[in-house]
């Protein structure tokens, strides 16, 4: 995300403390009938789970600072998002390391994540023997017991979400109290994938993508609505966009020249009110504090309103949707979305790491090496996302850093 430069944390407690105060969130209570009663920060429950939760939580996935995790407890974060793969394990283990700190397991909702692989073939029971092996490492790297939410990562097939054998090893999980509710993680081929769960009746919670970028995208929405009233708990990810439309000279707004309102965006994720709660992931205090900020009211300002008014600024931001239809021009099928998705994580979210993870995963048939003998690349997107420039750029890091 493109956000404002890092503060120390004592600068950081006390802009906060007088930041909030401005926006009367402080934690003073009102002393006369006169005053306004204090704001508090605004829960909802996570569908059919119970768990009520505040609309802000952390995507922890590019974080590693306890002092982030624990201050954001502090403010009144009380959920946590992270995953197996997320920094080899690192990411884990800081968590962990930050709750116990704390002292507080029982009063957070933890979430992980694993890699499930194939589903299908031959293999099928090595795969449940991998998922709960590294289930139980994710477990010890957190130093619990248990995690609240389980989810499959990145499953983006229906039949994935179908699959018994996940079921019934999801079931195994719950029955030895190693987890209480199930879910799914989702990045492309959401729709369906939602419309999936919400007709098996089996899973708990989706954690999806949803911006201000995709407000266009009325099927997706209404699949949305209705897996939510169905109790399927919605927590919203990649809430900003990725933050780095500006980079492209062909996106580029002409009539708005300035960064993105990131308040605006988040409090347009959460005024849908199907969703519980987003896990926006914030790396800084100042952006924590700005993201917590929201958690306390959704109205927009008139500024906001402003930003949000430009439909120019919507078709901007570069966001690619994952809905595949770039590959129809693509001679070798390569898995675009995901290389758009490696090129979020590499150039917006400076995480090399999980870019480098996330092509692995389709490599090396379906990959970026399948891209590396085209000298132009045919691919296009419906909606301008600059494709050939953010392949032709990962092929460029690709040969810096991974070759």
């Amino acid at each position: 995300m493109a956000r404002s430069t890092p503060v120390s944390r004592r600068n950081f407690i006390g802009q906060t403390a007088a930041g909030l105060g401005l926006l009367g969130l402080g934690a003073t209570r009102a002393n006369s009938r006169d005053e306004a009663p204090e704001k508090k920060i605004i829960t909802r429950t996570l569908g059919r789970t119970g768990l009520e939760l505040p609309v802000v939580s952390m995507g922890v996935m590019n974080a590693n600072v306890s002092d982030l995790v624990m201050e954001s407890y502090r403010l009144g974060v009380r959920h946590f998002d992270t995953a197996w793969g997320y920094q080899g394990g690192n990411n884990e283990r800081m968590l962990g390391r930050s709750i116990r700190q704390l002292g507080v397991r029982k009063e957070v909702v933890i979430a992980t994540k694993f890699p499930a692989g194939n589903l299908s073939g031959d293999n099928i029971e090595e795969t449940m023997r991998v998922i709960r092996q590294r289930f139980e490492e994710s477990l010890r790297r957190l130093d619990t017991d248990h995690v609240d939410i389980l989810y499959f990562h990145g499953a983006n097939d229906p039949s994935q979400v179908r699959s018994p054998e996940i079921r019934d090893l999801l079931s195994e999980f719950k029955k030895e109290g190693k987890m209480r509710f199930s879910g799914i993680s989702c990045h492309s081929n959401t729709t369906a994938v939602v419309n999936a769960m919400t007709e098996s009746g089996s899973w708990d919670v989706a954690l999806i993508t949803l911006n201000f970028a995709m407000a266009d995208d009325t099927t997706y929405i209404r699949a949305l609505r209705g897996a939510a009233d169905k109790g399927i708990g919605l927590i919203a990810m990649k809430t900003q966009a990725g933050g780095d439309w500006w980079r492209n000279a062909r996106q580029k707004s002409t009539r708005f020249d300035g960064p993105l309102n990131q308040s605006a965006m988040l409090k347009w994720v959460l005024n849908n009110p199907f969703i519980t709660t987003a896990v926006p992931g914030y790396t800084t205090f100042d952006q924590l504090r700005e993201d917590i900020a929201v958690a306390y009211d959704l109205s927009y300002t008139e500024e906001e309103e402003k930003f949000l008014g430009d439909r120019e600024i919507q078709m901007g931001l570069g966001f690619c949707r994952q809905c595949g239809s770039c590959t129809a021009r693509c001679p070798k099928h390569v898995d675009i979305p995901t290389l758009m998705r490696s090129h979020m994580y590499a150039f917006q979210y400076h995480n090399l790491e999980q870019a480098h993870a996330a092509i692995r995963e389709i490599a090396p048939r379906y990959g970026l090496a399948e891209c590396l003998d085209c000298a132009v690349c045919s691919a296009a997107c419906v909606r301008s996302v600059a494709v050939p420039e953010r392949i032709r750029e990962l092929k460029q890091l690709a040969a810096y850093r991974w070759s």
